[in-house]
């Protein structure tokens, strides 16, 4: 969509999304929201809409009435429609959630106990929902304000603590983008007392950027990896020419203190799992020398995924550092501060996502978090090991090349294959495969944290992950299978594989251990599947066809399947070793 949310202007904003609708009316599988509000809601549309088409998402909205979110979130369990919704949003405003009485002030217990009770509804979701916090508008001050805003603030943290507790819940923090663009910027009194729409197209926009965030996370396409410039990107400076001692890098000093600051989003962003890399133009005993040594260089050797320093074209070595990460281009993020270097990276890899540094140097610490493009979610075990994991990968990949075969290869890793139900400690991590995965996705079918807690204690449904390990590391939980029984059938309602786990033949272990473990608990005699496909998935079009199973319809690409359990011909490779728990 060749329009910026952020900045283009509030009629192209509707234009442009008045021309999607029409574009897309007819498509199937939209992403679907609930929309409930209490107060005025009506402006949030067009600028969700065009939040999501900006990522390549069409949006279909369901728009609840006005303050009247309360009973229809507790009187129905598939939201505003006949079928659940994709996301469900709540946008509060503090005026109308509080009890405000004759002199301006908050009947506190009376307001709690209205906060506690949507809270409750929200908690009951089957679906993602995306709550926002509070904020005290400033035309709702009186003479005692103060008392007012600190309550807010204990409201807010209720919020914060009922999201934390829950896999179905997300917070959108307006309270934050009330406080960057100002309080008297972020509320529209004229708007609040005509019409009960409290806030200004500032913070609408920057709330539905936040919320097609999240529609991008849910749909797999939150960014992968960070892939950095060094000189007057990560330091001030040309270390070539200035030396490492000389380079603007440190805590306190300006510049050097714009780019410690900026170190440090790098850092807390490969604790949560992203995967962090260079590509620079540069003498490589320079750069590893800062990474080393430098006094205020936060970022170390050990966080990096790889790195290309040397003097080639970054596009071609960017190219290379992502197929050796084996992940897909429009996973990743590149800056540079060379408008020539950036614009060569969009021509040549244009589904990268390229951002200079920018001409205001102070504004470099807040890039990365105002392009909101990075998952959101809390991290899992697997994110937190993520950089380890990779470079283990490495290590596997150099010896590998010391074999003739493949199988050879995969013989000589003491492959160990770990097969569970889904409990508690493993649902966060299946959930972010079926979120995250594209390239072995069988399905369509992206569970929330809330429906595979539901099905994991339903007695027709089966929920599985693979853990698996070698003898360079843990490669982490790397597997999900859900399957359903109805009748004397076991159904393939989703399968992915994370990107770790290719070229192992574990999925062939994976799903003959899941499916046979099914049957045998639910009695089970035939299997049911299908195969969706997607642009990043052609790899395992033909999967169920090594399987043994049957062709049994196709229409608008998705392939059925059917066969009997006992004549699944799956070759489980001897070189694996199985430790199912199942």
């Amino acid at each position: 969509m060749d329009i910026d949310i952020q900045k283009s202007s509030w009629p192209d904003i509707i234009e442009a999304v008045n021309d999607l609708d029409r574009a897309h009316e007819s498509d199937s599988g939209k992403f679907i929201i609930d929309l409930h509000g209490n107060c005025t809601v009506d402006q949030f549309a067009p600028a969700i809409k065009a939040a999501f088409y900006q990522r390549n998402i069409a949006p279909f909205i369901r728009q609840g009435d006005y303050d009247n979110y309360l009973q229809e979130l507790s009187s129905s369990p598939t939201g505003l429609g006949a079928r659940e919704p994709d996301l469900g949003l709540v946008i509060l405003h503090s005026e109308n959630l509080c009890v405000i009485d004759t002199a301006g002030d908050i009947d506190q217990p009376l307001t709690e106990e209205r906060l506690e009770m949507l809270l409750g509804f929200l908690v009951d979701r089957k679906y993602p929902v995306a709550v926002t916090n509070l904020s005290w508008p400033f035309f709702s001050s009186n003479f005692d304000s103060r008392r007012n805003e600190l309550f807010i603030q204990e409201l807010n943290l209720k919020i914060a603590q009922a999201v934390a507790s829950s896999p179905s819940l997300w917070m959108i923090d307006l309270h934050m983008y009330a406080a960057s663009i100002g309080n008297a910027n972020a509320f529209d009194r004229r708007s609040w007392f005509r019409y009960k729409a409290p806030y200004s197209l500032d913070l609408i926009r920057s709330v539905s950027g936040a919320i097609g965030h999240i529609g991008s996370d849910l749909r797999g396409q939150s960014k992968k990896c960070l892939i950095l410039d060094c000189d007057n990107t990560i330091w001030g400076g040309i270390v070539g020419e200035d030396g490492p001692e000389n380079i603007k890098l440190d805590a306190h000093s300006y510049p050097g203190n714009v780019f410690y600051k900026f170190q440090q989003q790098i850092k807390a962003l490969e604790k949560r799992g992203v995967m962090i890399a260079l590509a620079s133009k540069n003498n490589e005993e320079d750069v590893l020398e800062v990474l080393n040594a430098h006094p205020h260089c936060l970022l170390a050797p050990d966080d990096l995924v790889g790195y290309r320093i040397n003097w080639d074209n970054k596009p071609s070595n960017v190219a290379d550092l992502i197929q050796s990460l084996d992940i897909g281009l429009d996973s990743v993020v590149f800056i540079d501060d060379n408008d020539v270097e950036c614009e060569l990276m969009r021509q040549a890899l244009p589904t990268v996502t390229t951002i200079q540094v920018p001409k205001k140097l102070s504004d470099l610490p807040s890039i990365l978090p105002a392009a909101n493009l990075f998952s959101p979610r809390p991290p899992t075990r697997e994110d937190t090991s993520r950089t380890r994991m990779y470079r283990e990968a490495a290590s596997r990949n150099k010896a590998g090349k010391q074999f003739n075969s493949i199988d050879d290869f995969l013989g000589s890793l003491d492959i160990v294959a770990n097969i569970d139900r889904a409990n508690q400690a493993n649902i966060p991590r299946i959930s972010q495969l079926f979120a995250r995965t594209n390239q072995f996705m069988l399905t369509a079918y992206r569970p929330s944290e809330a429906e595979i807690s539901e099905l994991a204690n339903r007695d027709d449904a089966f929920v599985y992950a693979l853990r698996s390990s070698d003898k360079f590391g843990d490669l982490g939980i790397i597997g999900a299978l859900i399957l359903n029984k109805a009748d004397d059938a076991i159904t393939v309602k989703s399968f992915a594989l994370s990107c770790r786990g290719l070229g192992r033949k574990l999925e062939d272990v994976f799903f003959d251990v899941a499916v046979k473990h099914a049957a045998n608990a639910s009695g089970a005699q035939a299997i049911h599947s299908y195969y969706q496909r997607s642009k990043k998935n052609a790899q395992v079009s033909d999967l169920y066809d090594r399987y043994g199973l049957t062709k049994d319809a196709e229409s608008d690409g998705s392939t059925q399947y059917r066969g009997q359990i006992d004549d699944i011909a799956i070759e489980v490779p001897s070189f694996i070793k199985v430790a199912s728990n199942v």
